[in-house]
């Protein structure tokens, strides 16, 4: 409380745009809050990114806390926003509509902004990783890069660190400590004989299932093996779990998940503030039934559990938000398609193996990881329009029309004619 008392008394002394790196993403959203809320009300700052503010207002919640902090040119930056925001909060910045910017590293990993003032006010990645020289000198070379200012001014709370020799090495040239994941992908010729000796434990594995697992791209080998024994262990009961097709109910996709959760997730592995395997059932059939972060958010805000979790509203429309965007970048936009792709094909090798009917995931999983859009759509998230948007637009289309075709149309479209608000128009407008 200290120190964040000195950087609240230190950023208020400062006039021009300014950079807070934190260690991580919660805390850069708590702090840049705690400092919004701190500081006194400025309408002009409100007028300036009124339209980002709606959009947040419309697509997540009108209660969360950046809503609080755009209104008082304080933003946060962190791996868990969608895309587009993430963009849209950058040149924000950058235009003067936002002054203080909280972000974590993965804003300082090769963005440049206008910031004259950067604020190193941890010294971790994470809450354990402790930032090394390059690190450092990294963050630090942020202020002063886009030529708006001649100098940068850098605040320090912690020493500068060491700066020592580093030796790089590279698994798939070296193969020292590859993980077998790696390692399988290769040819036999290509491994080492220290590699060929790590590979001799699956010698006795059926070649089928191996070759299943090889095409389950660094999905561990050993939790895949372990899932297929679960699944033979109990032949009856998991066929009579595991066989669907299609978009799954809740007990349908609970069963899959718990297989995944318990035996293709690394140790330590980062669970993106998801307490267990039907925790993520629940978020991902709420995303399958309402399509949007606002459903599952405003559904899990009134929960019991959350209820008796977070008393105070506004922390728990806090804390709901940032668990359902976390989920949403950590689990849907990849991991979760993945793990229910390797599952599939796992319970379809066993089943087929044993001449018994068998399930396919793969709709599902292709539906979740495009966010229940047709695919020559999803292209449009890479040039930063939102999901929002493309929702609102996708019968405009015809499915399965190709990115190129959807291009031409969306230049020829009236965008004051459709249902888009200001923000969705101008991320448009961008790309056009």
């Amino acid at each position: 409380e200290e120190r964040k008392s000195v950087l609240f008394k230190l950023l208020s002394t400062l006039d021009e745009p300014t950079l807070i790196y934190c260690s991580a993403p919660e805390k850069a959203t708590t702090i840049a809050d705690e400092f919004a809320t701190f500081l006194k009300s400025d309408k002009n700052y409100k007028n300036a990114n009124k339209d980002l503010i709606e959009w947040i207002d419309e697509n997540i919640n009108n209660r969360w806390s950046l809503i609080n902090c755009l209104s008082k040119g304080v933003s946060f930056h962190n791996g868990i926003l969608p895309r587009h925001l993430g963009s849209s909060i950058v040149d924000a910045f950058n235009s003067g509509s936002i002054k203080y910017l909280f972000c974590t590293a993965t804003l300082i990993e090769g963005v440049n902004t206008t910031a004259k003032n950067i604020v190193l006010f941890d010294n971790t990645k994470g809450n354990k990783i402790p930032i090394d020289f390059f690190d450092y000198k990294n963050i630090a070379g942020r202020s002063g890069r886009m030529k708006i200012h001649h100098t940068g001014n850098i605040y320090k709370f912690y020493n500068t660190p060491p700066q020592l020799e580093l030796e790089v090495d590279i698994p798939f040239i070296t193969q020292t400590n590859a993980p077998t994941e790696l390692l399988i992908q290769l040819d036999e010729n290509e491994l080492t004989d220290a590699s060929k000796e790590k590979m001799k434990q699956y010698e006795n594995v059926d070649k089928d299932l191996m070759n299943v697992i090889k095409s389950n791209n660094n999905i561990i080998i050993d939790g895949q093996i372990n899932l297929v024994k679960e699944i033979e262990s109990n032949l009856q009961l998991y066929n009579s779990l595991l066989t669907w097709n299609g978009f799954p109910k809740y007990n349908e996709i609970v069963p899959v998940i718990e297989l995944a959760w318990n035996h293709l997730m690394r140790k330590n592995e980062t669970k993106a503030n998801i307490r267990s395997a039907r925790q993520l059932a629940t978020y991902t059939i709420q995303y399958s039934i309402y399509k949007s972060v606002k459903g599952i958010i405003d559904n899990q805000v009134n929960t019991q559990f959350w209820l008796n979790e977070i008393p105070d509203e506004q922390a728990r429309i806090n804390k709901v938000t940032f668990n359902v965007l976390n989920a949403m970048r950590h689990w849907f936009d990849y991991k979760l398609p993945k793990f229910l792709s390797t599952v599939s094909k796992l319970q379809e090798y066993v089943f087929k193996k044993h001449k018994m009917r068998y399930g396919d995931y793969n709709a599902f999983a292709s539906a979740l990881e495009n966010g229940f859009i047709f695919s020559s759509l999803t292209t449009l998230l890479e040039y930063d329009i939102p999901m929002s948007a493309i929702t609102k637009l996708q019968r405009t289309f015809p499915k399965g029309e190709s990115f190129e075709n959807i291009y031409a149309q969306l230049k020829q479209l009236n965008l004051e004619k459709t249902k888009l608000n200001n923000y969705e128009k101008k991320k448009i407008r961008q790309i056009l």
